[in-house]
C-alpha cells in the first residue's frame, strides 16, 4: 500500500503534535485573556498581556542562554584551569 503523504510518517506526527500543542496554547491564552476581561476591563486584559509575553521572552532568553552561553563558559573556565 503505497503511503499519499510525501516524507517520512514520523514528520507528519511531529507536525500535527506540533500543531495541537500551538492550538492548545492559542486556546488557553484566549480563555487567560477572557477571565482577565471579566475580572478587571481592557486595562486589565492590556497588564495581563503584558505579563503572559513578559514570562514567555523570559523563558526565551533563559533556553537561549542555557545553550549557548554556559557552553561557552565552561570552553572558557576549561581552557584556563588547563
Amino acid at each position: 500500500m503505497k503511503d499519499w503523504l510525501p516524507g517520512d510518517r514520523i514528520d507528519w506526527i511531529a507536525l500535527g503534535f506540533l500543531a495541537f500543542v500551538v492550538g492548545l496554547f492559542l486556546i488557553g491564552l484566549f480563555l487567560y485573556l477572557r477571565t482577565a476581561y471579566k475580572l478587571g476591563g481592557r486595562r486589565r486584559v492590556v497588564r495581563d498581556l503584558f505579563v503572559a509575553v513578559g514570562a514567555l521572552v523570559l523563558l526565551a532568553v533563559e533556553q537561549l542562554t542555557r545553550k549557548s552561553l554556559i557552553p561557552f563558559l565552561e570552553g572558557i573556565v576549561g581552557r584556563v584551569t588547563k
